[in-house]
């Protein structure tokens, strides 16, 4: 990782560290709790720069890095070396991808507009606080903001989130040099509405579990204010996630003409529009009186509540949702097996249920007192699997003339069939019957059954 920063920001206050060094130094601390593999690499040159082009040792520093830490400043705008720095690290990255690789810790309060186009739509991390009287801001950890719990939250979360995209680069850089392909699923994804600077510590927090529970978090860049911009880019990160999150307080942010319902309002008619199921919250220790815009309160119920118990609302929610929409991309005739086990404990049918689930199949069960002639008509099987062991060949038997009952009846829409016996040393015995497309194969012969679900899914796909 490369520290970029203005030197003029190192400020010691009377310490023996300057404000960055000390950033760095418990950076270089903590990472390697989440890292689990030894101390990071840091660049951090404390070294006033002159008036000289950036040395070349620096330059294969900031070209060669992973991750770009900025320290973002009105300084660092005027600093021709912070300016190359960012320039230099943007055209490495051009070969390989720059998303999620700058981060941002601020120490000034300034508009996006006001930054390198580069880091214009980055959201970083805000280390500042603001006077409650004058509203003027103070950088986290110096003397005139002495909130240092808060300074040690924003800390934690910029080095769960390094950690993270460290960590993950190294993995694809291992599997890269192992010449190992890297196939990484679409993570689900959750909207966090952006909120007031009362509730970022609340919402970085929920940020960093969704994280850790494997949900991907919208957005997950800074959008243009402008409202129909900010629409446009919301609604397309809402159309790919799960749930909408929103956290309340007592304040909300500016409205304008344009803007009659402020950033707040205008995420949640998006949400709402979407049919997205939406989860709002409140701390219990709040007023609601106390809420400036009660409208904007009323318009959807709102979960008064511990904040842990909200997260875990927040991700069964989820869940259900991923749930239910796996089912609703299954197909009603996608192929169905019924499996009926005659075995001591079903020993036989779990063996069987364990592949069906490695295959994605759907199947349901059956114990062997159940009729399956009566169960094939009602659910509409396309194939069926019949388990039994030593000692139960006259009920397989049984079974079989069943089957055949229903292959005279059903023609070309009976269920495939196969019959499995779990009889040591697997030696297939003589049941006295013999059916035309009938599979008898051992418990474990994967190879057979995976035909049988091939064929399976041809019936179910033709039917």
């Amino acid at each position: 990782m490369f520290v970029s920063y203005a030197h003029v920001d190192n400020q010691t206050y009377g310490q023996d560290q300057g404000w960055v060094e000390q950033l760095v130094g418990l950076l270089r601390e903590l990472l390697p709790q989440n890292l689990q593999r030894g101390r990071p690499d840091i660049w951090f040159d404390s070294r006033l720069p002159g008036s000289e082009p950036v040395p070349v040792h620096i330059r294969e520093a900031v070209t060669q890095a992973a991750t770009l830490l900025v320290i973002l400043s009105k300084n660092y705008f005027s600093s021709e070396w912070c300016q190359a720095e960012l320039e230099l690290f943007l055209d490495a990255a051009n070969q390989t991808g720059a998303d999620g690789r700058i981060f941002l810790v601020r120490v000034d309060d300034l508009e996006p507009s006001q930054r390198p186009k580069p880091l214009q739509g980055l959201i970083g991390y805000e280390f500042f606080i603001r006077d409650e009287d004058d509203q003027t801001p103070y950088v986290l950890g110096s003397p005139m903001a002495p909130n240092r719990k808060l300074y040690f939250r924003r800390l934690d979360a910029l080095r769960r989130e390094l950690a993270g995209q460290l960590l993950q680069m190294k993995e694809i850089e291992e599997a890269k040099e192992k010449q190992a392909a890297v196939s990484v699923p679409d993570q689900p994804a959750i909207f966090l509405a952006e909120v007031t600077p009362d509730l970022e510590d609340a919402r970085d927090n929920i940020r960093s579990h969704l994280k850790q529970m494997d949900f991907r978090v919208l957005p997950e860049t800074l959008y243009d204010r402008s409202p129909v911009a900010y629409q446009t880019a919301a609604a397309d990160d809402l159309a790919r996630s799960l749930v909408f999150i929103q956290l309340l307080g007592p304040y909300v942010t500016p409205k304008a003409p344009d803007l009659p319902k402020g950033y707040e309002g205008l995420q949640l008619d998006i949400a709402e529009a979407k049919g997205l199921p939406i989860l709002r919250w409140y701390h219990p220790d709040l007023d609601s009186a106390s809420f400036r815009d009660q409208e904007l309160l009323q318009r959807a119920d709102v979960m008064v509540m511990g904040f842990e118990e909200f997260k875990r609302e927040v991700v069964n929610t989820a869940r259900e949702q991923i749930t239910k929409q796996k089912w609703d991309e299954q197909k009603i005739d996608d192929a169905f097996i019924l499996v009926q086990d005659n075995t001591p404990k079903q020993n036989g049918s779990k063996v069987i249920q364990d592949f069906l689930d490695q295959q994605r199949m759907f199947y349901d069960t059956a114990n062997h007192e159940e009729n399956i002639e009566v169960l094939v008509d009602t659910y509409g099987f396309h194939g069926l699997i019949i388990v039994y062991d030593h000692g139960q060949g006259q009920w397989a038997k049984q079974q079989l003339r069943t089957c055949r009952k229903l292959m005279l009846q059903k023609r070309q829409r009976a269920p495939i069939i196969c019959v499995v016996y779990t009889v040591p040393p697997h030696e297939e015995p003589n049941l006295g019957i013999r059916l035309p497309q009938v599979r008898h194969l051992p418990v474990d012969d994967r190879i057979s059954l995976a035909a049988f679900l091939s064929e399976v899914q041809a019936r179910a796909a033709a039917s």
